[in-house]
């Protein structure tokens, strides 16, 4: 596996092909039969997005990915796992929720940015979580047999299709694959009695940022305040988990209405099983 973290920056950021020079000299070293490349922010991530308040689907990554991957490797495999919006997007507002809040404080309430992100003003060709966008864009450059959709609900409900399909893709035996996604390798979000999400607790740094970003502190003035606390304090988990409510049934039936079209191409597209993905609530 390579250590991914700098050339999926420079695909992200602002720049061109030019700014990846020196980690494309490094990918060029890797002389592994099979290599894994993968970073969960690369499908909502783009140098065109604002910040972690305000998304869209980032499909522009798919151009300079191939750019890059393509003339260093014999073939190459996408593997996208799709989850359905309707539970995927509390599940990421909830992780993200410090980075949200940080930017955009008055989004603090996930109604708010579910408007913002999801609402009917917003075209839903441009929606985060538009899966056949992001299966489009990279089906056109690496061609369809090349783009596998996994689905996370078979991981529950059908772990052998899932595993299957993985094996498929990597040559590795589903039963070492299953090993993998036992009980104890679980990344859970807490939840209270009522069903409702938990967040985790953050950090002194994201605290210092949400502040800063309240009282609208310049930005070189956060930084030297910043450099006066050692790191170790900065890392300081901190404060207490805050609870994220459920979605209201008309922010769930906006969310459903947003996506009906986009989740129909990809299931038709791809033959899925019309009964199954609405037992999945696509």
């Amino acid at each position: 596996t390579y250590s991914y973290g700098k050339i999926f920056r420079c695909i992200m950021r602002q720049g061109g092909y030019d700014e990846c020079l020196h980690e494309i000299e490094n990918l060029k070293q890797i002389k592994h039969p099979l290599t894994v490349i993968s970073n969960e922010s690369f499908s909502h991530v783009a140098a065109n997005t604002p910040d972690a308040a305000y998304k869209i689907v980032a499909i522009e990554n798919s151009n300079k990915f191939h750019q890059i991957f393509a003339p260093l490797f014999d073939s190459i495999e996408i593997v996208m796992t799709i989850r359905a919006q309707r539970t995927i997007i509390p599940s990421y507002y909830t992780q993200e929720y410090s980075n949200i809040v940080n930017k955009a404080p008055h989004m603090n309430d996930i109604g708010k940015w579910v408007e913002v992100n999801f609402g009917l003003h917003r075209p839903a060709d441009e929606l985060m979580f538009n899966y056949d966008a992001m299966y489009h864009a990279y089906a056109d450059l690496f061609g369809q047999r090349h783009v596998h959709v996994l689905i996370y609900e078979d991981i529950t409900y059908n772990p052998t299709a899932y595993f299957h399909e993985l094996e498929n893709v990597f040559g590795v035996e589903k039963e070492r694959l299953s090993k993998l996604f036992s009980s104890e390798n679980q990344n859970i979000t807490l939840k209270t009695k009522s069903g409702a999400t938990q967040t985790d607790r953050g950090t002194m740094q994201a605290v210092l940022g949400m502040y800063g970003n309240k009282f609208r502190i310049p930005k070189p003035l956060r930084t030297r305040i910043k450099d006066l606390i050692p790191n170790r304090w900065l890392e300081t988990v901190v404060g207490k988990n805050v609870v994220v409510r459920n979605l209201t049934n008309h922010e769930l039936d906006l969310i459903d209405h947003q996506f009906k079209k986009s989740n129909r191409h990809l299931i038709e597209r791809l033959s899925l099983d019309k009964n199954t993905m609405r037992l999945y609530e696509y």
